[in-house]
């Protein structure tokens, strides 16, 4: 009888504590959220460059278009991996960056595992980048336009290329045959996935990059879009 009694007094201390450490994180990230990466952003929408945000209510991709007169992504990128490349309204690229597991072996709800899911979220993992064709989008309160000087779109590029292991012709390393669609690839990804850098701090990250008003630091889709708020974005 003791043991059991010990047993589930260990199960309950190790539960409040688990709990514990889980609000002192969320703690932490909403402060975080709060204060701004930065100030005086300002948006030039005459002669500046669109990018986007988007979310699907809990990840994050930024889009980027796919070449304009600064940065052609089809001098990395083999537009044959990309079966709709060469349509005209498949203007623009996004691009996403998480743990390889579960982005990998779960392409949508249903696929989710809770052991992938743990894994993913409490030890550091291998991340990859995921790569998607896209059309131009609509603006919505899960897509969001900015407009960013010629200068900050380079940063953002240097950033995107920076986070994928390339081989030495500089072109990012696919993982064939791993795509959703025949419009998206993954490739091999820098840096290690875990609470304290998640896919949408990534994304948070590359803003800050490009010298853009985001959160200070957030693991949480709705960190980035908070800030989104108080910028004088586009509407179309």
């Amino acid at each position: 009888m003791n043991f059991i009694i010990g047993l589930l007094k260990f199960f309950l201390r190790s539960s409040l504590i688990i709990i514990g450490i889980c609000l002192v994180y969320v703690a932490i990230a909403v402060l975080l959220t709060i204060i701004p990466s930065s100030s005086g952003f300002a948006v030039d929408s005459q002669r500046g460059i669109p990018i986007y945000v988007t979310s699907n209510g809990i990840h994050t991709d930024i889009m980027v278009p796919s070449k304009n007169g600064y940065t052609n992504w089809w001098n990395f990128f083999d537009k044959k991996q990309f079966m709709h490349y060469a349509k005209a309204e498949y203007e623009y690229l996004a691009f996403g960056w998480g743990d390889k597991d579960f982005y990998l072996n779960t392409p949508n709800e249903d696929d989710i595992k809770i052991s992938t899911a743990l894994k993913a979220l409490f030890l550091p993992t291998t991340s990859v980048m995921h790569v998607e064709v896209r059309k131009k989008p609509e603006v919505t309160k899960y897509c969001r336009k900015v407009i960013i000087s010629k200068e900050m779109y380079m940063m953002l590029t240097n950033y995107i290329l920076s986070s994928m292991k390339r081989d030495n012709k500089g072109k990012p390393r696919i993982i064939p045959k791993k795509g959703y669609t025949k419009f998206d690839n993954f490739y091999s990804a820098n840096g290690l996935f875990h609470v304290g850098n998640t896919c949408n701090n990534w994304v948070n990250t590359a803003l800050k990059k490009a010298n853009v008003t985001t959160a200070l630091w957030t693991p949480f889709e709705f960190g980035i879009f908070y800030h989104f708020e108080d910028l004088k974005l586009d509407k179309k």
